[in-house]
Formats: structure tokens, C-alpha cells, sequence
């Protein structure tokens, strides 16, 4: 089975019907639901943070909406490990000249490893790197 990546623009567009990609977001879930989709918990930690200011029903539906992420089957959620997080950092530093996130980076390593490609994301920092872009 075919592997793509899913970073925070994603999740945050699928989970948010007023967000300008939520549309996108959801023609990508369909077209792709034959695909593994992976992400980090990293990439999930910066989906809270972007809806821990909109209240307490967001709150509770988007953490919800992630522990429902853990237990499908086609969704493989990677863990940032001392490992992981030192390949992300070099990652980070030969780059001085982007202005890549350390979330970016241990996705694009993530994306290194598992031979991944593609990533369903509007961020050019993938497009950067070599990957392609999955929304638009």
C-alpha cells in the first residue's frame, strides 16, 4: 500500500469546516483512502496548539478526533524518539538558510525513512526538500 504523509495543514483543514482547504482536505481523504497515512505526534501536538484558543467544544472535539487518529488501522502515528529528534535537529541546522520548524523537519525525516513522497500539505518547506505537495 502506497504511503503519504499528513502534515498539521491538513489535519487542521480536515478537522475545520471554515478553514480555506477544509474542501481540499476532504477530496484528499477520498481520493487517498486506499493509501497508509502517515503522521508524527509532533505534527498532532501543533494541530491541538492550533485550536487550544477557540473554546472548550473545539478543544474537546479536535483531542477526540485524534484518539479516534490512533486506533485506525491505515493511520500510523510515529513517536518522536531521542533518535528521531537528533536527525530532525541536524536536519534543522543544515538549513540555516530556510525557515523550516523543528515539527517540519522531524516530518521530513519521518518522510526520509519511509521512502515518502508525497505529503498532503499546502507548506512549500516540503516542496523545498523535494516532496510534493498534495494541496493546493
Amino acid at each position: 500500500m502506497k504511503k503519504i504523509f499528513a502534515d498539521t495543514v491538513y489535519w487542521v483543514a480536515l478537522f475545520n469546516p471554515k478553514d480555506a482547504l477544509h474542501r481540499t482536505a476532504l477530496t484528499s481523504m477520498s481520493e487517498h483512502s486506499d493509501s497508509i497515512i502517515v503522521t508524527t505526534e509532533a505534527v498532532l501536538s501543533e494541530v491541538l496548539n492550533q485550536f487550544s484558543s477557540y473554546g472548550v467544544l473545539w478543544r474537546t472535539t479536535v483531542a477526540s478526533e485524534i484518539e479516534n487518529l490512533f486506533a485506525q488501522e491505515r493511520i500510523i502515528i510515529h513517536s518522536t524518539s531521542h533518535n528521531l529528534f537528533v536527525q530532525s535537529l541536524m536536519l534543522y541546522k543544515s538549513r540555516p538558510d530556510k525557515n523550516y520548524s523543528h515539527v517540519d523537519c522531524i516530518s521530513m525525516v519521518v518522510m526520509k525513512n519511509e521512502n515518502i513522497s508525497e505529503v498532503l500539505s499546502s507548506d512549500r518547506h516540503f516542496e523545498q526538500e523535494g516532496f510534493t505537495l498534495l494541496l493546493r
